[in-house]
């Protein structure tokens, strides 16, 4: 999935017009193109690793990255553990546990896991058809556009005003477990409409009865994008599906996310119900 996300950020970097900054590149392109391959010196460790298992007569290329990928991630975790404890006994500088090793353990556990996924596409199916994607864009544009003028409508008719208003007069008890299918519904209906009709007069409602606006938004920030993968707009999921050349009907993608589903389902509305509780959170962050 990282190859997939990362052309659509790619495609979206250039729609914006920021892609104008690869016109710095031109003038070193023109000497020659192969300068570009000066980064394949990234592969260098990792030849190095593979030479070293080659004498012991081994395959070191999964060990690579079961070491990097799960090495990265045990760090960037210790880290944030290593942080979190620092705050708590309300410590200026960390200087405990794997801060000891390194000052910034999370970008290096970061830099690890990248490192790791890299090494992973190497033999992964990469969806080279994505390059191309900037010419299927039309349904893309189109549903957005089309997005934007029923959001207008529903404004100017005032169901806008109505369904913010039906959404903050639910009673609690009812609210919550409506969330789970409201929020990404909603953004499979309306995509960023959602989050203006639905989620600013929610967050607002919620903050004002005592729970903690910033904990509620990150929250919710976990439910909406899962509409991005439901009928009848589904961008990312539809997206998802093209650039990767995925064979199977729509419905059995979506089948296969069913546990990340529900796991990014309970932190997400839990989150939100226990927002006070969790201020601590944004309160060491300060």
């Amino acid at each position: 999935m990282l190859p997939v996300f990362a052309q659509f950020a790619a495609v979206m970097f250039f729609l914006a017009g920021l892609g104008l900054l690869n016109l710095l590149w031109l003038p070193v392109l023109d000497l020659s193109f192969g300068i570009q391959d000066l980064g394949a010196i990234i592969r260098a460790p990792f030849q190095l690793w593979m030479w070293l298992f080659r004498q012991l007569g081994a395959n070191g290329y999964w060990p690579a990255v079961y070491f990097t990928i799960g090495g990265g991630l045990l760090l960037f975790f210790l880290g944030t553990l290593a942080w979190l404890r620092n705050r708590a006994r309300k410590r200026d500088v960390a200087d405990q546990l794997v801060y000891r090793l390194s000052r910034h353990p999370q970008y290096l556990g970061w830099i690890l896991w990248s490192y790791g996924a890299f090494l992973l596409l190497l033999q992964a199916r990469y969806p080279r058809r994505s390059w191309g994607i900037a010419a299927d864009l039309s349904w893309l544009l189109a549903t957005m556009a089309i997005v934007g003028s029923l959001q207008q409508i529903m404004t100017v008719t005032g169901v806008r005003g109505l369904i913010s208003y039906a959404v903050i007069s639910t009673p609690l008890m009812l609210l919550y477990p409506l969330l789970i299918v409201l929020i990404p519904v909603s953004e499979g209906i309306l995509t960023y409409g959602a989050a203006a009709i639905i989620g600013i007069p929610l967050v607002w409602f919620l903050d004002s009865i005592g729970m903690h606006a910033t904990v509620v938004i990150a929250g919710l920030s976990l439910l909406w994008p899962l509409g991005d993968g439901l009928p009848p707009t589904a961008l990312i999921g539809r997206l998802t599906v093209m650039i990767s050349d995925y064979r199977e009907s729509y419905w059995s993608f979506l089948k296969e996310t069913w546990l990340p589903w529900l796991v990014i389902t309970a932190v997400g509305i839990l989150m939100v119900i226990f927002s006070a509780k969790l201020s601590f959170l944004v309160d060491w962050s300060m």
